[in-house]
C-alpha cells in the first residue's frame, strides 16, 4: 500500500509546493481566486491602449456626407509679364507649407486631404501660378496636386469634391485665379461669399468654407499673414 501512494507524494512534493512556496513570495495568498489573478495580469492602465476614441472618430467621419471644410486661395505674386510666380510668390508658396500644416485656423480638420489647383489653358499656355503656389505643399505632404480643371470648370471640380468619399470629413484647398474665385465659391452652394476677391495686395487672403451633413453652414475671411505687409 506504501508504495501504492508514493507517486501522489512525489507530486505533492515536487509540484504542488514548489508552486505555492513562490506563488507566497510573490505576495499572492493561497485565497487568491481566479479573477484577481487575471488583473493582475493587465498591463497598469496608463499603458492600456484606449479602447474608446478610435470608435469616437471613425463615427464622426462616417457621420460627415461631405468634406468638413474646404479652403480657397489666390495663387501667390506674380510679375508684371509672364505665367510663373515672382520671387515673393516663391516665397509665399514655400511659406504656405508651415501655413497649412501648423496654423490652428486652417488645420482644425488636419492638412488638406486634396489639393485642387487651376490648370493651364492649354499644355502650353495659361498660368502656371495655381499650381507652383501649392506645389511645395503637396511636395511636403506626398501628395499630387489635381490641375485637370481649367479656370471655368469649376462646377464639375466642385461635384467631385463633394462626391469625393475619401474627403468626407475632411479639408481641401483650392487654388484658383482670384477674379474667379467668387464663382468657385458659389459653386459648393454657397451664395454668400464676397462678390470680389478682397484686401490688398490681394495675394494674402484665405477663405474658409465649413459644411456640416454636405451643407456649407459657415464662411470666415482672413489674413495669411505670412510677410510684414499683409494687411
Amino acid at each position: 500500500m506504501t508504495t501504492k501512494f508514493q507517486p501522489q507524494k512525489n507530486f505533492l512534493l515536487h509540484f504542488i509546493l514548489p508552486a505555492f512556496t513562490m506563488a507566497t513570495s510573490c505576495g499572492i495568498s493561497a485565497n487568491t481566486t481566479q479573477q484577481s489573478w487575471t488583473t493582475d495580469l493587465l498591463p497598469p492602465q496608463s499603458l492600456q491602449q484606449p479602447q474608446i476614441a478610435q470608435p469616437q472618430i471613425a463615427q464622426a467621419q462616417q457621420s460627415q456626407n461631405s468634406p468638413a471644410e474646404i479652403i480657397f486661395i489666390r495663387h501667390a505674386e506674380k510679375p508684371e509679364v509672364g505665367d510663373d510666380l515672382n520671387d515673393k510668390g516663391n516665397q509665399r508658396a514655400q511659406l504656405l507649407t508651415k501655413y497649412f500644416t501648423t496654423n490652428k485656423d486652417v488645420t482644425k480638420f488636419g492638412t488638406p486631404a486634396a489639393i485642387y489647383a487651376m490648370g493651364r489653358a492649354t499644355p502650353t499656355m495659361g498660368s502656371l501660378r495655381p499650381l507652383e503656389t501649392v506645389t511645395p505643399l503637396a511636395t511636403s505632404l506626398g501628395i499630387s496636386v489635381n490641375s485637370n480643371y481649367k479656370k471655368n470648370d469649376y462646377q464639375a471640380m466642385a461635384q467631385e469634391i463633394l462626391s469625393k468619399p475619401e474627403y468626407f470629413g475632411k479639408m481641401v484647398l483650392i487654388c484658383w485665379e482670384h477674379n474667379i474665385l467668387p464663382q468657385v465659391v458659389d459653386a459648393f452652394g454657397y451664395t454668400a461669399a464676397p462678390q470680389s476677391w478682397p484686401g490688398s495686395p490681394y495675394f494674402n487672403r484665405t477663405w474658409v468654407l465649413d459644411f456640416t451633413n454636405g451643407k456649407p453652414t459657415s464662411f470666415r475671411d482672413f489674413n495669411q499673414q505670412l510677410f510684414p505687409d499683409d494687411e
